[in-house]
């Protein structure tokens, strides 16, 4: 017999699908219709260059297929409830998605940084321009850095969606806290005005 839980685990899994699915495909075609309107009135700009490149290319659709993979593998259910391979893979893919969505949030900065430099180009003094290139270039830098860090922080890298290979001492993870105060401080800037 299935579990009330077990039921409330799928209901939400599926709802969290659909919504992760709908926004995709809602943003990639909103994206889409911007870059026809502007190939069509020859207005291409390197703000829509970055986010064809963030969304349409890609980057932001496979963050919704790796999020997919990790649900369909058991992200969401409880762990006890799971094979050590259900939860390896789950783990595995929803780690993947989590690259790919810091590196997308990174890529739209720039697209709004340079979204900014063509409607006040003119007005901007060349050093506000420059100052805003590079504070908003140390989004991706950042998020660079944090992925590194991320993915080195275990040996070897499987390690870090596989937890039994630490617990048999088949693998060595260094602290965390090195990783948390800087995806804080990424965390931070992605989200500072």
């Amino acid at each position: 017999m299935i579990s009330m839980d077990t039921v409330a685990t799928q209901r939400t899994a599926l709802m969290l699908l659909i919504v992760i699915w709908v926004l995709t495909l809602l943003a990639t075609a909103c994206v889409v219709i911007r870059l026809c309107v502007r190939k069509y009135m020859h207005i291409c700009g390197l703000d829509d260059c970055i986010i064809g490149l963030s969304m349409v290319s890609g980057i932001g659709l496979s963050f919704a297929v790796a999020a997919t993979l990790s649900i369909h593998h058991g992200y969401g259910q409880h762990y006890k409830e799971l094979n050590s391979e259900q939860a390896s893979k789950a783990l595995m893919w929803n780690v993947i998605s989590l690259l790919l969505g810091t590196f997308v949030c990174a890529l739209t900065k720039l697209a709004v940084a340079a979204h900014l430099d063509r409607i006040w180009g003119r007005v901007l003094s060349l050093s506000s321009r420059n100052l805003m290139w590079i504070l908003t270039g140390m989004a991706p830098l950042f998020a660079l850095v944090t992925i590194i860090i991320f993915i080195t922080e275990c040996k070897p890298l499987n390690a870090l969606w596989a937890p039994a290979m630490v617990e048999a001492g088949q693998a060595t993870c260094r602290d965390v806290s090195t990783l948390i105060l800087f995806a804080t401080f990424n965390g931070g800037e992605e989200y500072s005005p």
